[in-house]
C-alpha cells in the first residue's frame, strides 16, 4: 500500500471534491480523503503541497509522428523566407535529403528553394500536416504537375508515401523518444492516430506492445479505415491493458490554412469553399462497412459545411445503442446547424490551442468569418461532450497551453476572440480527464476515486486559482502511472 501525502488532490468526483491524502495498491485507488488509516501503509510518497489532478489525457494526438518530429529538422520558429532559405542552405552538406516540420506557409516556391539547395530532396511539411512544399528536384524526380512546388492534401500525401519505409526498430525508438517527452506535460495517456502513416496495422500495433511493455502509458489507438481488412482478420477492441483499439479515423475535409476546410461561404478572392475527401457515395459505403462491423468513426471535420454534411450522414446511419462516435476538431459551426441540432450519440475532440495558432492569420482567408469559430461554449450549451487534445506534433502536448487558450481565448496579436465561447478552468479540465475517459470510452479513470486508475498528473500550483499566465510556465511537479513515478525519473 502506498501513502500519497502532503497535497490537495483535486478529484473532479462531486461527491468528494477535494482531499488531502490518498492510498493506492496494485495500480488502483483504494482509499481517498482526510487523516486515512496508515496501518496496512507501506511506502510515502511526500507530495510537497502539490495539487493533483487525475491522470490528464490528450484526446487527439500523433504519438509516433511527434517522436518523429523530435527526431527531424524544426522550423517552426522561422518567420520569413531569407531565414528560412538561410536555413536550408546550412543543412545542405551535412544530410541527403532534407524533410523539415512545422513550416509556416511563407510563400516560398519550388524556384526559391531551388536557389539554396536544387541537387538533393527538400520537403517543408506545412504545420497543418496538410500540405508540402518542395524543389523541383522532387518534382523531376516523381514527375509532379506543379509549378509552385506547393502540394496540397492528396498530393502531398503521395509524396510523403515515396519516402523511403521506417523499420520497426526505428518506429519503436520513435515512440519511446516520444512518450519521455509527454511525461514532462503530465500525461499519462492519449488518444492516437498512428496507423495509417507508419507501416499499417500490425506494424504499428506490434511498436506499441513492445514499447509499453517497458514504458508506461495509456494509449487509445485509432483503427485507420485503410486497415479495416488487417483488422477484420485480427479482431480485437482491447489488446492488452494499456492498449485499446477506438474508433475508425476517416477525413472529411481539409484546413484553414490550407483553404481546404469545407465551408459555407467561399474563401476570400476565390469561389471555392473547400474540398471533400469522399464522394458521399464513397463515404456512406464506408460508414455502412464499418457499422456491419460493429464499430465507431472518428472523422476529422473543420468546416462549418463539412460538420453540417457529416452529422446528416452520421444521424441517418448511427452507430449502435450505446455507442458514440467522435468528432474531431469541428472548428466552425454554422447557425443553420444548431437550429437543426438534435441531441445525437457524438462527442468532440477539439484542440483549443489551434486557436492560438491560427488566429489572427486564418481571418485573411475567409471571404465571411464564421459566427462560430472554436465554439467550445456552444457545444457545452448543447449537450454534447468536449475532450481536449492538440493534435501533437502539430502543437506542443502541453494541457495547461491548451486550458490557456480555452480559458482566455487569446490569439498570437494577444487580441481575445469569440469571448462568449470562454470556458471555465474547472470545464477545460474537464476536457482532458473525465471527458476524454469518457470519450476514450474508459470507466476506471478521469477522477480520483475509489477503484480508478492510480494515473495523477501533480503540478506545483492550484490550475484552478493561480494568476492564468503561471499556466503558460512549466508547472508539473510529479506524473504517475498505474502507482509508478514516471517523471521526473530519480
Amino acid at each position: 500500500m502506498i501513502l500519497w501525502h502532503n497535497a490537495t488532490f483535486h478529484t473532479l468526483d462531486e461527491n468528494q471534491p477535494n482531499a488531502s491524502e490518498m492510498i493506492t495498491n496494485n495500480g488502483r485507488i483504494v482509499e481517498i480523503g482526510d487523516n486515512l488509516n496508515r496501518e496496512s501503509v507501506t511506502k510515502a510518497v511526500d507530495l510537497n503541497n502539490t495539487h493533483v489532478y487525475p491522470g490528464f489525457v490528450d484526446s487527439h494526438l500523433h504519438i509516433i509522428g511527434y517522436g518523429q518530429k523530435l527526431n527531424r529538422f524544426d522550423v517552426t520558429g522561422i518567420t520569413n523566407k531569407k531565414e528560412l532559405l538561410a536555413f536550408l542552405r546550412e543543412q545542405q552538406t551535412a544530410h541527403s535529403f532534407i524533410f523539415a516540420e512545422g513550416y509556416q506557409n511563407l510563400g516560398v516556391t519550388a524556384l526559391e528553394i531551388d536557389s539554396v539547395v536544387n541537387d538533393k530532396w527538400v520537403l517543408l511539411r506545412h504545420r497543418d500536416y496538410h500540405a508540402l512544399t518542395v524543389n523541383t528536384k522532387v518534382i523531376e524526380d516523381l514527375n509532379l504537375n506543379s509549378a509552385t512546388g506547393i502540394l496540397l492534401e492528396t498530393a502531398a500525401e503521395d509524396v510523403i508515401k515515396k519516402m523511403p519505409s521506417y523499420t520497426q526498430l526505428e518506429i519503436e525508438k520513435m515512440l519511446e523518444t516520444s512518450i519521455s517527452h509527454l511525461y514532462r506535460f503530465g500525461l499519462t495517456g492519449g488518444h492516437s492516430d498512428d496507423m495509417r502513416y507508419f507501416n499499417g496495422y500490425h506494424s504499428t500495433i506490434e511498436a506499441y506492445k513492445t514499447v509499453l511493455a517497458k514504458t508506461p502509458f495509456r494509449v487509445n489507438l485509432l483503427l485507420a479505415h485503410e486497415e479495416l481488412d488487417n483488422y477484420e482478420k485480427d479482431e480485437q477492441a482491447v489488446i492488452d491493458e494499456n492498449i485499446r483499439l477506438d474508433a475508425t479515423k476517416l477525413f472529411f475535409d481539409g484546413t484553414f490554412g490550407s483553404k481546404t476546410a469545407l465551408m459555407f461561404d467561399p474563401y476570400r478572392n476565390s469561389n471555392d469553399c473547400g474540398v471533400r475527401i469522399f464522394k458521399e457515395g464513397a463515404l456512406v459505403d464506408l460508414i455502412k462497412r464499418i457499422r456491419l462491423l460493429e464499430l465507431t468513426v472518428a472523422v476529422h471535420v473543420i468546416g462549418d459545411k463539412g460538420l453540417d454534411e457529416l452529422l446528416t450522414v452520421l444521424k441517418k446511419y448511427p452507430p449502435k445503442q450505446g455507442q458514440f462516435d467522435r468528432i474531431i476538431h469541428a472548428s466552425a459551426l454554422a447557425q443553420k446547424t444548431i437550429d437543426d441540432y438534435s441531441p445525437m450519440p457524438i462527442m468532440i475532440d477539439a484542440q483549443p490551442q489551434f486557436l492560438v495558432s491560427d488566429l489572427p492569420e486564418i481571418k485573411d482567408n475567409f471571404s465571411k468569418i464564421p459566427q462560430y469559430l472554436y465554439p467550445f461554449k456552444t457545444y457545452q450549451d448543447l449537450k454534447i461532450t468536449l475532450a481536449f487534445g492538440s493534435d501533437a506534433p502539430i502543437e506542443e502536448p502541453n494541457p495547461l497551453l491548451g486550458i490557456y487558450a480555452a480559458v482566455t481565448r487569446t490569439g498570437k496579436d494577444n487580441k481575445i476572440y469569440n469571448e462568449n465561447e470562454r470556458i471555465t478552468r474547472y470545464e477545460a479540465i474537464l476536457g482532458y480527464t473525465v471527458n476524454a475517459a469518457k470519450i476514450g470510452n474508459s470507466t476506471n479513470s478521469g477522477k480520483l476515486k475509489v477503484g480508478y486508475r492510480a494515473d495523477l498528473s501533480a503540478f506545483k500550483l492550484d490550475l484552478l486559482k493561480a494568476p492564468i499566465e503561471e499556466l503558460l510556465r512549466d508547472q508539473v511537479y510529479l506524473t504517475v502511472i498505474n502507482e509508478q513515478i514516471v517523471y521526473p525519473k530519480k
